[in-house]
C-alpha cells in the first residue's frame, strides 16, 4: 500500500516542476555530473503552499532558522577532517532469501548474523558469513515490517501487519513474549521499531497515528504519545538514549525527549517521510522519503546541513557508518549510494538488485552492507 501511494504522489507531482523552485543541487559521482530539480510538495498550488509555509515558519515553535545549504554542521574546530576510506565497494553475493519482498534487515554486532523480515510472513536468520540459512520463525500472522536487534545483543524485535510485537532471545532463538493483540497495543499496522540505548525500551510507531515505548521485560505500556496528523512510519533513537525522531505521512519530523515525552524539536518537511535515522555521535538527523531528497539536519538548530540528491525514485532506507564519515541510502530505483558527509559527494553508486530495495544494514565495522529488496533477494556487499 504505502509503495502504491509513492508512486501515486510521484504521477501527481512530476507534471509539475513548478519554476519557482529552482534551487538545484550538483551531485558529483567518480565519472558522472548530474542536475536535478526539487520538487515541490503535494498537489496544492505553490503560492498556496508558500502561505501555509510562511505561516508555520512565523509560529514560535516551528520557527526554522534558514542557513546556507553546504555549511558545516558544526564548529570546524571539532569537525573530522581526515578522509574516509573510499576503496571500492563490491557486490560479492545475492541469493534467494524469502519467496516475497525482503522489507527489513538487522545484521548483528558482531557481524556474523543477518536477520531479515518478508511480506510472506516469515523472519530468517542467516549465517552472513557463509550466506547460509540458520532457522526460520514463523510466528507472525501477516506481513512482517520491521526486525530491529538491541543494542547489547540480547534481544531481538519484530513487528508487522498484525499489530503485535514479538521480542525473541537472540541466542537461544526462542520467543521471549508478545506486545499487543486485539484489545491492546497499536490498532493499526505497525511499521517501524527502535531499541533504546540500554536495551531495555523498545519505541514503535503505527498507521494509528501514534508512538508508544514499551519495557521488553514486563511488556508493558510505558507511554503513548498520539499527537501526529497520520500514519507514523519511521522511528529511531540517538545513541544517547534521550531523544526518538519519528516521521510518516505528516510531512513533519518530531523529535522527543525520552525522558520527558515531550516534543523536543519539530523539523518541516516537503514530503512524507519514509526513514529517519541519528547519526552514531547523534548530532545530525537523515531523513528520506518520496521526494527522492536525501536531508542532513543539524537537529538541534532545525536548520538543514544539506541536501543529498542522485536518487530517481523514493529513499527508503539510511545508515550512517560507525565513524561518522559517510551515510549510506538505498532507494526503490533500485541503487545504493554512498555519500561523504563531509565534501557532500557521492562516492560510489551500486546497483545491487534488478527491482525496489527497501531496506539495508551495516555490521559494527562499516565495511559490510546488506540490502533486501521486493525480489526476495538479499544481496553482500563489501569494502576492499
Amino acid at each position: 500500500m504505502l509503495e502504491k501511494q509513492g508512486f501515486q504522489l510521484r504521477a501527481n507531482n512530476d507534471w509539475r516542476k513548478a519554476k519557482e523552485l529552482k534551487l538545484q543541487v550538483t551531485i558529483k559521482t567518480q565519472n558522472i555530473e548530474r542536475k536535478e530539480p526539487i520538487y515541490p510538495p503535494n498537489n496544492r498550488t505553490y503560492k498556496e503552499e508558500k502561505k501555509d509555509t510562511n505561516k508555520q515558519d512565523n509560529h514560535p515553535d516551528n520557527s526554522e532558522k534558514k542557513t546556507p545549504i553546504n555549511s558545516p554542521p558544526f564548529d570546524n574546530k571539532s569537525s573530522v577532517k581526515t578522509k574516509p576510506d573510499t576503496s571500492s565497494w563490491r557486490c560479492i553475493q545475492t541469493f534467494k532469501a524469502h519467496s516475497s519482498s525482503v522489507n527489513t534487515l538487522a545484521i548483528t554486532s558482531d557481524g556474523r548474523m543477518t536477520i531479515s523480515g518478508s511480506a510472506d510472513k516469515t523472519i530468517k536468520i542467516w549465517n552472513l558469513v557463509k550466506g547460509e540459512l540458520i532457522t526460520t520463525l514463523g510466528n507472525h500472522k501477516d506481513v512482517i515490517k520491521c526486525v530491529v536487534i538491541s543494542p547489547n545483543g540480547n534481544f531481538m524485535a519484530s513487528t508487522g501487519n498484525d499489530k503485535t510485537i514479538k521480542i525473541w532471545n537472540l541466542s537461544q532463538r526462542v520467543l521471549h513474549g508478545t506486545i499487543g493483540g486485539w484489545f491492546s497495543g497499536h490498532q493499526d499496522k505497525i511499521f517501524s521499531l527502535s531499541f533504546t540505548a540500554d536495551s531495555q525500551f523498545l519505541v514503535s510507531g503505527s498507521g494509528d497515528k501514534t508512538l508508544r515505548m514499551w519495557d521488553i521485560n514486563t511488556r508493558e505500556e510505558v507511554f503513548k504519545y498520539g499527537i501526529y496528523g497520520d500514519k507514523v512510519l519511521t522511528v529511531n533513537c540517538d545513541k544517547s538514549g534521550k531523544f526518538v525522531a519519528t516521521a510518516g505521512f505528516e510531512r513533519w519530523i518530531k523529535i522527543l525527549n525520552l525522558k520527558t515525552v515531550k516534543l523536543a524539536k519539530s523539523l518541516k518537511t516537503n514530503a512524507v517521510v519514509t526513514t529517519v535515522m541519528f547519526s552514531p555521535d547523534s548530532k545530525i538527523l537523515a531523513s528520506g522519503g518520496f521526494d527522492r531528497q536525501i536531508k542532513l539536519w543539524n537537529w538541534q538548530e532545525k536548520t538543514i546541513i544539506t541536501i543529498l540528491i542522485g536518487h530517481t525514485e523514493t529513499i527508503s532506507a539510511l545508515a550512517f557508518t560507525p565513524d561518522n564519515k559517510m551515510i549510506i541510502s538505498a532507494s526503490w530505483d533500485g541503487t545504493v549510494k554512498i555519500w561523504n558527509i563531509e565534501s557532500q559527494e557521492c562516492l560510489y553508486t551500486l546497483k545491487p538488485h534488478n527491482s525496489e530495495i527497501n531496506c539495508l544494514g551495516i555490521n559494527a565495522t562499516g565495511k559490510t552492507i546488506i540490502t533486501g529488496s521486493k525480489d526476495g533477494n538479499i544481496t553482500i556487499i563489501k569494502q576492499g
